[in-house]
């Protein structure tokens, strides 16, 4: 299959019933958010699935964001300081909203904007939701952050 849309650097993962994008510089430890909660929502009977590492393709789908796993990268995730591993991955999904890896450090905000946005595709955007891998982010925290996002609507996961 032919990658088609634009590509970014992020990593794309499904949990439950919900897609994300997880973005940030090299380094901020996208890889390792998303093989926390994949690993997480798998121990708790939630399905889980990888998108793609790295690399994603996305582009607008009748008014929602569609996200591709790079081709190149098929089932391929990051080990920072060990390597690429195996990991299976779905082709393609909705991306519901974005994850934003943060460290606990004295220029990090403690109390981000709630509903904070990012503009994925010209004129589409998504909400942000910030996660501090140093205190063990799991899917109930990303449901919960969601369901605030939602005004306390339940979050379909």
């Amino acid at each position: 299959m032919k990658n088609s849309g634009i590509n970014i650097h992020a990593t794309g993962i499904v949990l439950g019933r919900q897609g994300f994008l997880i973005v940030g510089p090299s380094g901020s430890g996208k890889s390792r958010l998303a093989r926390t909660l994949l690993a997480n929502a798998t121990q708790t009977g939630i399905f889980a699935a990888l998108i793609s590492d790295d690399q994603i393709w996305i582009e607008p789908k009748t008014g929602t964001v569609l996200a591709h796993r790079a081709e190149t990268i098929r089932d391929l995730i990051e080990v920072r300081f060990s390597g690429i591993v195996q990991m299976p991955s779905i082709r393609s999904a909705v991306i519901d909203a974005v994850l934003m890896p943060v460290s606990a450090g004295s220029d990090t905000e403690r109390l981000p904007n709630l509903y904070e946005t990012m503009e994925i595709l010209p004129q589409m955007s998504l909400p942000v939701l910030r996660l501090c891998a140093d205190f063990n982010p799991d899917v109930a925290m990303v449901k919960n952050l969601m369901q605030s996002r939602m005004g306390g609507q339940h979050a379909p996961f």
